[in-house]
């Protein structure tokens, strides 16, 4: 399990740092990009459906946070993994915190806005510097971040990304196959006993956010590593959306637990991802993937707050003006993080150190 694992970039990396067909200028695979802002407008969509008390098409939307798991992976392995010996663990997690922490701070802060609004701000004053800290709050089916929900999926991808500098990268394509496996074969019983994959959020389930990172993080690793060293032939650019949406549209189907519907899909997104990686993308299409792929985390960072808003002001309006309340906010989402997608705390935190500097761009 333990071997040399740093082979050279995958061919979808390398082409990403030449400018190749299906690559933005600056180097992201618009590919994945397109993905990345599907995703997250599944996000959006679940968290607006279950703040309603519906359950739409969207219902399956919380699979699209394991593909994320599965993307971060993915893109990491190259500065994680191409020069080890130039990246200490510490400075790298330094630069992913100061990457991501503004953005997720700011959706803290506009839960803060609305909790105290609507419940005052004892209540919420304990939760704020546990929030800032990353600190789960562990009690029952509680939220373990209520002031901004979406919270908890991020304190696990930095723990993934903190394992891949410590272990993961050390670690052998067969090793990491195991550990994928293993955590595939616990969720089995866990979400079957739960009715869904959707875990991790909640005091008493949050622990196996960290098992569903487990399964689709090192696979995204896997494919950064080797999936397309044997293969250079580009993929149609509608092939991964159209995989990605079949995933998270699928309907229930009779005499089929949702639960297992879910662990199946799950195997889909490596094809998804591989997909994307390789999609050549026309320019036109290109721009826009590029945009999704801008507002991915600002969208996902914010959105939640916002929502909640809307629907605390909501209860107190006739029932004909909800509609158009929620519309709204729906827009105001997606608004607010095209604004913040344009700005500089998009890029996180400015580290005064070249090398940090450096790291921080590639996180």
């Amino acid at each position: 399990m333990f071997t040399n694992p740093y082979p050279k970039p995958c061919h979808a990396l390398s082409m990403a740092r030449e400018g190749a067909s299906g690559t933005a200028g600056g180097g992201r695979l618009v590919g994945l990009d397109g993905l990345r802002g599907i995703a997250a407008i599944f996000v959006l969509m679940l968290h607006f459906d279950d703040l309603s008390g519906v359950r739409g098409v969207f219902a399956h939307g919380y699979l699209a946070v394991d593909f994320f798991y599965m993307l971060s992976g993915f893109v990491l392995v190259a500065p994680i993994e191409a020069a080890p010996r130039q990246n200490s663990a510490l400075r790298f997690m330094v630069a992913r915190v100061a990457r991501l922490w503004p953005l997720m701070a700011l959706g803290v802060l506009l839960g803060i806005a609305t909790h105290a609004s609507a419940w005052g701000f004892a209540p919420v004053l304990p939760l704020i510097a546990m929030a800032l800290f990353h600190v789960p709050r562990l009690d029952g089916n509680a939220m373990t971040f209520p002031l901004n929900q979406p919270q908890w999926s991020l304190e696990v991808e930095l723990a993934a990304n903190a394992a891949h500098l410590l272990l993961l990268r050390r670690l052998s394509v067969t090793g990491l196959l195991l550990i994928s496996a293993s955590c595939w074969i616990v969720l089995l019983p866990v979400s079957l006993r739960e009715g869904s994959m959707q875990l991790g959020s909640q005091g008493d389930d949050w622990i196996y956010g960290f098992v569903r990172a487990g399964f689709a993080y090192p696979l995204g690793v896997v494919l950064g590593r080797h999936c397309f060293t044997a293969t250079r032939r580009a993929t149609h650019w509608l092939v991964a959306p159209a995989l990605l949406l079949a995933v998270l549209l699928l309907p229930s189907l009779p005499g089929l637990p949702d639960a297992l519907m879910d662990l199946l899909a799950l195997l889909v997104f490596p094809a998804v991802l591989a997909a994307g990686a390789l999609a050549n993308v026309p320019p036109g299409i290109a721009q826009r993937f590029s945009w999704l792929g801008g507002i991915s985390f600002p969208l996902y960072a914010t959105h939640f707050p916002i929502l909640e808003a809307a629907h605390v002001v909501g209860d107190t309006l006739p029932l004909a003006l909800r509609a158009p309340l929620f519309l709204c906010a729906l827009a105001a989402c997606v608004w607010i993080a095209h604004l913040i997608a344009k700005s500089p705390l998009s890029r996180g935190i400015p580290l005064p150190l070249p090398r940090v500097k450096q790291l921080q761009g590639a996180a």
